[in-house]
């Protein structure tokens, strides 16, 4: 195993987590997970969408998000 990519003191991988690809010869990028606030907002979203499928017992409902300063 390369030195580099060795998971050293418990610090997590090494070196890049793909290889170049044949046209740019750069590697992919890895997608990163999503954030806490992106998460919050697509819950928000998807329970919207579904309370707007049963709009006749919602009546009156108001939903909103504000964005929150870090502490």
């Amino acid at each position: 195993m390369s030195s580099k990519r060795r998971d050293r003191r418990g610090r997590g991988i090494r070196g890049p987590l793909s290889w170049p690809n044949r046209w740019t010869d750069e590697p992919m990028p890895v997608p990163r997970p999503p954030l806490r606030g992106e998460l919050f907002e697509q819950a928000v979203s998807e329970s919207v969408r579904f309370l707007q499928h049963h709009s006749d017992v919602m009546t009156g409902l108001v939903v909103g998000v504000e964005e929150v300063p870090p502490p």
